[in-house]
């Protein structure tokens, strides 16, 4: 798409230029027609020049246009400025010399813009743009546009340039990478987390053992036994594998923002913070961890099913980036009867299996 529009700097040398030759003629004629006329015919040919520029620069631009190519993440986080590198390739055989500017979502605050340049014949010149996410959600870069003088000088033309891209933007799960180091037993102690040892006896094979007065007899391994000469039996410990259903609220109160910053700060943002370190923990203590979004309108809600591995956290991510929060009020007694009830069903199916 094309711009024309004539800087103020050259419209003033036009209109100078014009009162030149009227002032020029008033003197040489006293004829008023010959007067008008000739201002007429001067402002014409002016006219006629930036016409003819405007078409020299146009076609020269569709001969050979700038080559516009953003080099993106593949996501971003809110909150954690990325540097944006922009490339403007001159394959023509003129030198491109003008101002860049990008456009994005209104969420995705970049500085400094527009940003000049000026790229020589079958030249590159690389544009550093630094931009920082405030939200969540799919963003979206629109086509850039260039601000080239003309030709001749006389205009400046706004060029489309490029493409439109869409990138996510996720929270910002630094806190995640910083709670990394804790997976050592005692580090999550400190960190407030403990281990509960559940009362009754467990299914899951631990160890052998020796065998110690009182231990019940249906627990002697007997090819040990005889391998070893001595009593050996088999240690038992609680299940430790759990399924955890993490219930994420997307109702109306989740919207509200009482820190004042505006970067990712709403409730829910938070809430998905705290969201994604439970999932963490629960992963790294060897449990499947799920998720369901209530406070949605029917129909609406999303089910993430348990499942245990390094990915599922990612997994997890990616199945609630887009969740929003909606003006729905969030019922807390009906989510959790839904709850419970898939929770029965599940263990009827196992039951029968």
């Amino acid at each position: 798409m094309f711009t024309a529009v004539i800087p103020s700097r050259q419209l003033i040398a036009i209109a100078a230029g014009g009162a030149a030759i009227c002032t020029a003629l008033a003197f040489a004629s006293t004829d008023s027609v010959v007067v008008e006329g000739a201002a007429l015919a001067g402002g014409v040919l002016l006219f006629a020049l930036c016409g003819a520029d405007l078409l020299l620069s146009v076609l020269d631009w569709r001969r050979a246009p700038l080559e516009m190519r953003r080099h993106l993440p593949h996501a971003f986080a809110i909150g954690v400025p990325v540097t944006v590198q922009v490339s403007l390739d001159n394959q023509g055989g003129s030198r491109r010399l003008g101002l860049y500017q990008e456009y994005a979502d209104p969420t995705l605050v970049m500085h400094r813009l527009p940003l000049p340049f000026d790229v020589g014949p079958q030249q590159r010149e690389l544009l550093n743009i630094e931009v920082t996410p405030t939200a969540r959600g799919l963003h979206r870069f629109d086509a850039g546009r260039v601000r080239l003088r003309s030709r001749l000088g006389l205009l400046d033309l706004d060029l489309r340039i490029g493409t439109s891209e869409s990138r996510r933007v996720f929270p910002n799960f630094e806190e995640q990478a910083r709670f990394a180091w804790l997976a050592g037993d005692r580090r999550v102690q400190s960190a407030g987390l403990k281990s509960v040892q559940r009362r009754g006896s467990g299914t899951d094979f631990d160890q052998l053992i020796d065998y110690r007065a009182g231990d019940p007899i249906r627990h002697i391994d007997w090819k040990a036994t005889e391998k070893h000469d001595r009593p050996i039996v088999r240690k038992f410990q609680d299940e430790r594998d759990q399924d955890v259903t993490i219930l994420l609220d997307c109702g109306r109160r989740m919207r509200a923002d009482d820190t004042q910053h505006g970067i990712g700060a709403t409730h829910f943002d938070q809430c998905l913070n705290a969201l994604m370190l439970l999932a963490f923990v629960a992963l790294s203590r060897g449990d499947a961890v799920g998720a369901m979004t209530f406070g949605v309108a029917d129909g609406a809600q999303k089910r993430f099913a348990p499942r245990k591995g390094q990915q599922t956290l990612s997994a997890l991510m990616a199945a609630l980036a887009d969740v929003e929060t909606t003006a729905t009020f969030s019922d807390y007694e009906q989510i959790a009867a839904e709850c419970l009830s898939q929770r029965r069903i599940a263990r009827v199916g196992c039951d029968d299996h």
